[in-house]
């Protein structure tokens, strides 16, 4: 028969990453390892302990990383990185810790992107003054951030609801030649509105569509991969003109919500229509929010309003119609509900 070769393995373990079938690729991985017919070197590692970050299994992704040297391959920063990654993401800062102490004790260089993932573990753990001490660190060694690395200390800060941190960060990271991209300006929105500061999150909306008016380009990374991928290829993504999101105008407009003051939660989803941005059910769920806090609550606009999504096409989810239904109470939302045909979700 014909025999595997490095490529073989290589597209099997990304196959076996898309479908997050990790104990699949492990299993091909020690059955072609076995034969001895390929060297499976730091790359086939790396690939592997991927597939294990991507299943959520750190534990078993840190056995593969701990297994290298006893099997005389020498781990990279791409190793190390990756299984940083998977303590990242669980918000264990023990483990990652003990991990970074581990790279430094094998002699590998860290980088911008492992210190993301220190940054991003105390995040997920809630510990801002623990993110922003890794990423000093990281300056402190001479390691350049990049823009994920603000990226990453940005959401940290917006989970936090830190305001002045995270405007200060933001001013930071311009002046070190970054140009922040909507997820960074979405984050200060998000952090001003948990501050209860809707003027400010508005103030930041309007800066982010000044720049994208001005055609601004904001810094290339692909929002679409985790805030810290180590296998993501250098130089892949372009620099492109800034756009405000949905998100841009939803996280600005939950600050209006949470005062009852939908005037200007109407306000802020009308510019975004016209800038082309259609509602989703999440802009409708703080719509329906600010006409129910608002005393007396705005009934016939809270009906209007859902109709005119409904017949827009828009998805309808449990949230908004749990809204809807504290506004208008059951009888006159249940008839809504079967006037639309959406029966279903009066259940």
């Amino acid at each position: 028969g014909v025999e595997p070769d490095a490529a073989t393995l290589s597209a099997a373990m990304q196959a076996c990453s898309r479908g997050k079938e990790a104990g699949r690729a492990e299993k091909l991985f020690k059955s072609i390892a076995s034969r001895g017919s390929i060297h499976t070197d730091a790359v086939c590692h790396n690939m592997l302990i991927d597939v294990f970050v991507k299943a959520g299994n750190a534990s078993r992704a840190q056995r593969w990383l701990d297994g290298m040297q006893s099997g005389g391959v020498a781990p990279s920063t791409v190793s190390h990185t990756t299984v940083l990654h998977a303590h990242a993401r669980n918000g264990d800062v023990d483990a990652a810790e003990r991990g970074l102490s581990q790279m430094r004790s094998d002699g590998v260089a860290a980088n911008a992107v492992t210190y993301s993932a220190m940054v991003q573990a105390y995040g997920k753990a809630g510990d801002l003054h623990g993110a922003e001490k890794w990423f000093s660190q990281m300056i402190s060694e001479g390691i350049t951030p990049n823009v994920v690395s603000f990226s990453v200390l940005l959401n940290v800060c917006a989970k936090s609801g830190e305001a002045d941190r995270a405007e200060r960060w933001l001013q930071a990271m311009i002046h070190a030649g970054f140009a922040p991209n909507e997820v960074c300006y979405n984050n200060v929105i998000d952090a001003c509105a948990k501050c209860g500061h809707a003027e400010r999150a508005e103030s930041w909306l309007r800066k982010l569509e000044e720049e994208a008016s001005a055609g601004r380009r904001c810094s290339p990374v692909d929002d679409s991969l985790p805030l810290v991928c180590p296998h993501s290829a250098p130089g892949t993504a372009q620099p492109r003109c800034l756009e405000p999101t949905r998100q841009s105008y939803t996280s600005a407009a939950q600050a209006f919500a949470v005062q009852a003051r939908w005037t200007d939660v109407q306000r802020l989803f009308s510019d975004m229509e016209t800038r082309g941005t259609c509602m989703d059910e999440v802009s409708l769920t703080v719509l329906l929010s600010a006409y129910a806090r608002a005393r007396p609550r705005e009934r016939d606009r809270a009906q209007a309003a859902f109709r005119h999504y409904h017949s827009e096409g828009g998805l309808i989810t449990r949230p908004p119609v749990r809204v809807l239904r504290g506004i208008l109470g059951n009888k006159r939302c249940s008839a809504l509900l079967a006037d639309l045909g959406l029966d279903a979700m009066d259940r």
